[in-house]
């Protein structure tokens, strides 16, 4: 608190919580081991539905990313899904059917 006073730093009395073990600071929960993911979020990725278009599958990617800084092999893992969701120079990409399982 003496800090925040001396580098000029106001706090809100109503909004200010502390002495708190875990606390969410966009996206990621501090905590006094560091950073963890927050739980509800990976809960929701887990229980997303199989991707079945191509914007699912961007969808799927945008969201996972959330947790590259918690899992070092993310890009390799994800690569499959990932390649699909692009074009080339010219504007053409393959398509994600195979990646999809469709036929």
């Amino acid at each position: 608190m003496k800090r925040s006073q001396q580098k000029g730093i106001k706090l809100n009395r109503v909004k200010l919580e502390y002495k708190y073990k875990e606390l969410p600071f966009h996206g990621p929960v501090l905590t006094p081991e560091g950073l963890k993911p927050d739980q509800p979020k990976v809960k929701a990725i887990t229980e997303m539905p199989r991707p079945e278009k191509p914007e699912d599958v961007s969808r799927l990617n945008r969201i996972v990313n959330y947790l590259c800084c918690f899992l070092p092999n993310l890009s390799e893992v994800m690569k499959p899904l990932h390649d699909p969701t692009h074009t080339d120079v010219n504007g053409v990409g393959p398509t994600p059917k195979n990646v999809l399982g469709v036929k």
